[in-house]
This record gives structure tokens, C-alpha cells and sequence, in this order.
């Protein structure tokens, strides 16, 4: 509370941010993004409200760091007919389960097992071994000791299994956008 700004500060600074605000220096793929966005949307008619939203700034940002201030980031649209979509698809996609959809075969990747997308890396023995100490015998081979330990391990790995899911997904609509991108090349030569 001492060091924060008093309401003065803050109602001033509120007004040099609106001056501010065009003269931050932008990145030209963001710009090219949110123009292509924009006539995305007005062709497809979905509502796009733009909010922006502006980084925090502190007391010294104008007067050392000017240079490096960010430009206010704004929201990207919402597609209701996707969201639509996964519900058919999944009852709860918001879920802790790994969910087995239909169209698995879309992150069904080559090379997921070999770059250790599919599943968490197993429990190294000398994790396993410190974490029990002296709970198991020296000639069991160690796991973990306890059950919440257990369920955490196993909560990991679905979520890291649930993250490669995503990674293949990404996989192939990189293939895709590539494939695009020649095309594009192409009809355009």
C-alpha cells in the first residue's frame, strides 16, 4: 500500500494511456493476423467486439522503458459452431478424462511414441527409491509409496497424454496450412 499509486496517479496515468495507446510500437505478423481475422469474420458474419486489452503498466514504464512497451493485445474471435461441434462429440469437454473422440485419427501421428508424445515418462528408480525410503524392501523395485502419490503420478499422465493429443492435432493442421500455403503459391504464379 506505500508504494502503490494515489488516485491523482492513477486518473492521470488512465489519461496517458489513451494518449499513448497508438504510438506503441506493434508486430507486423499481429497486425497481418488481425487483418486477416477481420475479413474472416466479416465473411463468415460472426461477431467480433475487439476488445482490447492493455498490459499494466508501472511508474518508471514511460520514463526508462518506453521502448519496450507492448501494444494492447485484442481478443480474438469465438467460434460458437466449433464449440457446437465438440459437445456433439464429447458430453463434457471440459473434463479430467482423456477423451477417445471418433476422430482420434487426426492426432494419430507417426513418430508420437518415439518423441515421447503419448505417454509421461515412467518414475525414475531413484525418485521412486527416495520417496520411500526404507517403506519397501531393497530388493522390490521402487515405486511410488503413497496413493496420493500414485494419483498424482497418474493425473500427470493424463494430462501429458491429453497435451500430446494437442501436439498431433497441431501436427496435422501445420501439414495442412503448409499444403495451403503451396497452393496459395501456386494459383497465384
Amino acid at each position: 500500500a506505500l508504494l502503490g499509486p494515489s488516485q491523482e496517479e492513477q486518473e492521470m496515468s488512465e489519461g496517458e494511456e489513451a494518449e499513448a495507446e497508438p504510438s506503441l510500437i506493434s508486430c507486423p505478423a499481429y497486425d497481418e493476423l488481425l487483418e486477416v481475422t477481420d475479413r474472416s469474420t466479416e465473411r463468415l458474419d460472426l461477431p467480433w467486439k475487439q476488445t482490447r486489452k492493455v498490459a499494466p503498466q508501472g511508474r518508471l514504464d514511460e520514463r526508462y522503458l518506453s521502448d519496450h512497451s507492448l501494444p494492447a493485445q485484442v481478443s480474438l474471435p469465438f467460434l460458437p459452431d466449433l464449440y457446437s461441434e465438440i459437445e456433439k462429440v464429447c458430453k463434457r469437454p471440459h473434463s479430467s478424462r482423456l477423451h477417445l473422440f471418433p476422430y482420434s485419427n487426426y492426432v494419430n501421428i507417426e513418430g508420437m511414441r518415439e518423441y515421447d508424445y503419448e505417454r509421461m515418462p515412467p518414475v525414475e528408480e531413484t525418485l521412486a527409491s527416495y520417496l520411500s525410503m526404507g517403506k519397501t524392501s531393497s530388493l522390490k523395485t521402487p515405486s511410488l509409496p503413497s496413493i496420493p502419490l500414485q494419483v498424482t503420478f497418474r493425473l500427470n499422465g493424463r494430462a501429458y497424454a491429453a497435451a500430446g493429443q494437442a501436439v498431433g492435432a497441431l501436427h496435422t493442421m501445420a501439414v495442412l496450412q503448409a499444403y495451403q500455403a503451396d497452393l496459395l503459391k501456386d494459383l497465384y504464379k
